[in-house]
């Protein structure tokens, strides 16, 4: 069981980035028909829920604000023309990535454990993209969201879904790097040269 705690919408810090656009490749074309990519990562946090809303979710979405200054194609949308045009990654002020914060009060060692579990106990710990909309007559999906549970005294989990288009493995894994990086030493990424 899964509660929410705070729905939020995270952006790159105003004026930093600009609109920009950046077309699909045929490599990148092929993936928009599969299925969004689903990843959960685990953690020891023994800390309480008080802990968890004063301390660490202001941080987390602080520290995820600045590094989406360096890949702001996640807080972007799948962008499909008019008239069967090409579909891009756009990008412009304001968009933003839907991050939740939620409290599970399913055993966290159980989880964590090497058994065999049933995959729909961590269904409730990945988000849903938001669903697509139209802006100006363009249908625009976002592709990324968060979500971020705390098993209050024991963990705490992360768990992402992604339009493939937006990042493949590699480029997930140095998102997620540069993230806990900032997190940890609460500095601007543009920063931390050579710490990664």
């Amino acid at each position: 069981m899964v509660n929410v705690l705070e729905e939020c919408q995270v952006s790159p810090p105003p004026g930093l980035v600009g609109e920009k656009s950046l077309p699909l490749t045929l490599f990148d074309i092929r993936w928009l028909h599969f299925h969004h990519i689903q990843s959960l990562f685990f953690y020891k946090f023994p800390h309480p829920k008080t802990h968890f809303m004063g301390i660490t979710i202001p941080s987390l979405k602080h520290s995820l604000s600045l590094v989406l200054k360096h890949f702001y194609p996640f807080a972007g949308n799948l962008l499909f023309p008019p008239n069967l045009g090409e579909p891009e990654i756009h990008y412009e002020d304001g968009d933003s990535i839907l991050m939740i914060f939620a409290e599970s009060n399913t055993d966290f060692n159980y989880l964590i454990e090497n058994h065999q579990r049933k995959v729909s106990q961590f269904h409730p710990l990945i988000p849903q993209l938001p669903p697509m909309f139209v802006k100006h007559n363009i249908i625009l999906a976002p592709v990324f969201a968060i979500q971020v549970a705390l098993f209050p005294n024991s963990g705490i989990s992360f768990g992402f879904t992604m339009d493939h288009v937006v990042a493949d493995g590699n480029s997930f894994i140095q998102f997620t790097k540069l993230w806990a990086t900032t997190h940890k030493l609460q500095r601007d990424p543009s920063m931390l040269e050579g710490a990664l």
